[in-house]
């Protein structure tokens, strides 16, 4: 089962047909939810100033039970993201926490949001001009200023999801003085996406102010 949501193709491979019919229904139903929120419609926008499609299906499994992924040249779709909502249950320890709640950056939303940025940058053809880890932290970037923008802790290093202990506005101030060469890159390469995601109003915002710093035509 199939269904899209302008360049992006919602497909359902290896489930069964009432599965397959409540995977496409969930992740259409974040996406339109995703459409209403700023830094969330930045990279929806993204995906469709690029013109060229993105497929997500289910994960499935195969980086690790608890994972999700994202890539570019499959078939007849540039941009992939493999994604299953909700894969373990709403109190899995792949998902939660020890308060049962979901950790820093692991959301279905946020786990959405960092995968299709990965493939944003699959589909503008600069997926892998960054070192991997550098990529990582642009995908971590957009869904910290996502999680900020709707309140939601902010992760502080990739390899878990541990959370920032500091507020947003501090940590955003922080991570702009170190890491100011990749917001460089990252908007030297992408200048449209990092300026719709600059102009989200939320305490961390790194970009808005590497923004705010070089004016760049079109700020």
């Amino acid at each position: 089962m199939e269904q899209v949501f302008g360049p992006i193709t919602v497909r359902s491979d290896g489930l069964d047909d009432r599965r397959g019919r409540q995977y496409v229904a969930q992740v259409l139903g974040m996406l339109r939810a995703l459409d209403t929120i700023a830094s969330s419609r930045a990279v929806i926008n993204a995906v469709r100033f690029h013109r060229k499609p993105i497929l997500i299906r289910p994960y499935d499994g195969s980086l690790g039970p608890c994972n999700a992924a994202a890539g570019g040249d499959w078939g007849l779709f540039p941009g992939k993201v493999l994604f299953t909502p909700y894969l373990h249950g709403r109190h899995s320890p792949c998902t939660t926490g020890k308060s049962g709640e979901y950790e820093a950056g692991d959301s279905p939303f946020e786990s959405l949001i960092h995968e299709m940025t990965h493939a944003v940058r699959a589909v503008a053809g600069k997926l892998g001009s960054l070192s991997a880890g550098d990529e990582e932290e642009v995908a971590m970037l957009v869904a910290n200023i996502y999680s900020s923008e709707t309140h939601r802790p902010l992760r502080a290093r990739y390899e878990d999801n541990s959370a920032v202990d500091e507020d947003d506005a501090a940590y955003g101030q922080s991570y702009f003085a170190d890491n100011h060469d990749l917001l460089r890159d990252f908007h030297r390469q992408q200048p449209d996406f990092t300026r719709w995601l600059a102009r989200v109003n939320c305490p961390f915002n790194p970009l808005k102010a590497y923004f705010n710093e070089v004016r760049p035509p079109g700020w």
